[in-house]
């Protein structure tokens, strides 16, 4: 009887997703386009709302990214701080900007030696990942203070976190490098 139970069981599972069902697929999108690009969203339907997508600097506009024009939406909401504490670095190719317990910093500028980095007193880890086709290096550094680095148009851009409750996998720091180097 069991045995019997099993396959009938088996039977009904396997004809019931055999079935095709009429109908189109919808999807609710909780981030309301928050990270998502025109061109991976469908066709604009009228419950489409407006996209709001990070900055996207890519090899076709890098000349035109500038570390310091980073959008207010995106400094409060992907990196946690405060669009008005914003201050230049002296001698030019960066800002910085503070939050409740963190400063983060963003720059651009020539190559950096990435190998002079990785053996400089007190760098704990270091870590590749890619964002948006982007190969990414981030640096841990012993303390407080997380780096990430990538070329863009033969140049590199540095993001640079420092936390007061300091994470030493910087996991922000992962999240707010992919969401800032945009859909490239």
């Amino acid at each position: 009887m069991g045995k019997k139970l099993t396959i009938a069981l088996c039977v009904l599972a396997l004809t019931g997703c055999a079935q095709t069902v009429e109908g189109k697929a919808v999807v609710e999108d909780s981030w309301q386009g928050l990270g998502v690009s025109e061109s991976q969203s469908s066709a604009p339907t009228s419950s489409t709302r407006p996209r709001a997508t990070a900055p996207s600097p890519s090899a076709s506009n890098a000349a035109s990214f500038d570390p310091c024009e980073l959008d207010d939406i995106s400094l409060r909401v992907f990196v946690g701080v405060d669009p008005e504490t914003r201050s230049d670095i002296p001698g030019g190719g960066g800002c910085t900007w503070t939050g409740d317990g963190l400063r983060f910093t963003a720059g651009i500028n020539g190559e950096v030696n990435r190998e002079s980095i990785a053996t400089t007193p007190g760098v704990t880890d270091l870590v590749e990942f890619e964002a948006y086709g982007q190969m990414v290096q981030l640096f841990v550094f012993k303390g407080d203070q997380c780096i990430s680095l990538s070329e863009i148009d033969n140049r590199t851009v540095q993001f640079t976190m420092s936390e007061v409750q300091f994470d030493s996998y910087c996991f922000n720091l992962r999240i707010t490098t992919r969401l800032l180097l945009g859909d490239a």
